[in-house]
């Protein structure tokens, strides 16, 4: 019946994300492209009809359409190069009320070389809301041309150059021209690592601050939502990003500080930062989400997927380097330090 014939449909336009659909029994193609109900469209598109993606560009700058269509054309565009599409993807980037929407028409947009979209998302960054500040930078820090105008724009004062987390100016590092040396080492020069003996004194006089006295759980919590919460889940709360620390030994206070003051010292299996290029120039990194014989999907620091086609990868490498950031207790007085560790200690949920 209708109702399963849809589900079914919506099954394949999942599963056929980031996989050409020209190589199909002719029957099964057949049918598809004869097929009219939900879900076709992007599986058609997905096809090479030309019908269909003039009508899922149509969708991109249709109000009317629902958001879960509207979501599915998005990504569509991220997956198959079509450069009509750039102007409308810009349009949701910078114009949607909804973040979803928003950061996933930044993450397709990697997809493309214009020069006007750093330009443009550049020119917007005064009016980014929280919720895709990070997926726009990840967008500029995927190809050279875009880095190089994000960094004029950071010397110029244009952009805040504290926006810039370690793992992208490490990302930018990996893009290696000439002009992008020059600029790094004028707005970030190099941070070597405190020696092992200094964080090992970190170590110990944290472990010192915290067993002198307990913290207060509840502060804790709304310390741990404003540092930690972003990436990782604890109790019923929190992002994906990182490991799940429900589960974690966390009253185990020595591997706890050593996972935050070095947190390279020891990363966990799956969570290792990979180094993504293209065969086009585009630079992705973050976390190997999935793979299968056809696709990898990486997962970026802004919580972003993004599914490649294994023969367009050029080069993926792991960097050996963990996404947390280094000096995250820095700023914190001893108070907000203990109250953390005592949230993050708790053997189960508090109740609000």
């Amino acid at each position: 019946n209708a109702d399963t014939r849809d589900a079914l449909m919506r099954g394949f336009a999942q599963a056929s994300r980031g996989r050409t659909l020209s190589d199909l029994p002719v029957s099964l193609a057949e049918a598809l492209a004869n097929y009219r109900g939900s879900g076709a469209l992007i599986l058609q598109a997905r096809q090479g009809s030309e019908s269909a993606r003039q009508q899922a560009l149509d969708w991109l700058s249709d109000n009317s359409i629902g958001a879960d269509d509207k979501l599915e054309a998005i990504r569509l565009f991220g997956e198959i190069k079509d450069s009509r599409s750039v102007q409308p993807l810009l349009e949701i980037a910078i114009r949607s009320t909804d973040p979803q929407l928003a950061r996933n028409a930044l993450t397709s947009l990697m997809n493309y070389t214009d020069p006007k979209i750093g330009q443009t998302v550049i020119g917007a960054s005064s009016n980014w809301p929280a919720e895709i500040k990070s997926t726009a930078l990840s967008l500029l820090t995927s190809r050279s041309a875009w880095a190089v105008q994000m960094l004029e724009a950071v010397e110029a004062k244009e952009l805040s150059q504290a926006d810039l987390t370690q793992d992208l100016v490490w990302k930018l590092r990996a893009l290696s021209s000439k002009e992008m040396t020059e600029l790094l080492d004028q707005i970030f020069p190099l941070d070597h690592e405190s020696d092992t003996a200094e964080q090992e004194s970190r170590i110990q006089e944290l472990a010192e601050l915290l067993n002198a006295e307990p913290g207060d759980p509840y502060p804790g919590k709304e310390l741990f939502h404003a540092k930690c919460s972003a990436c990782h889940y604890l109790f019923d709360e929190g992002g994906r990003i990182g490991p799940d620390l429900t589960p974690y030994d966390r009253d185990n206070l020595p591997n706890l500080l050593l996972s935050i003051v070095m947190p390279n010292a020891e990363i966990r299996e799956g969570y290792e930062n990979f180094l993504v290029e293209t065969d086009d120039g585009r630079i992705l990194s973050g976390f190997l989400a999935d793979q299968d014989l056809a696709t990898v999907t990486i997962r970026s620091f802004d919580g972003q997927s993004t599914m490649l086609r294994k023969s367009d990868i050029q080069s993926m490498e792991s960097a050996g380097v963990s996404l947390m950031p280094k000096g995250l207790l820095e700023g914190m007085s001893d108070k907000e330090i203990r109250d953390l560790f005592a949230y993050l200690r708790s053997a189960q949920p508090l109740n609000n």
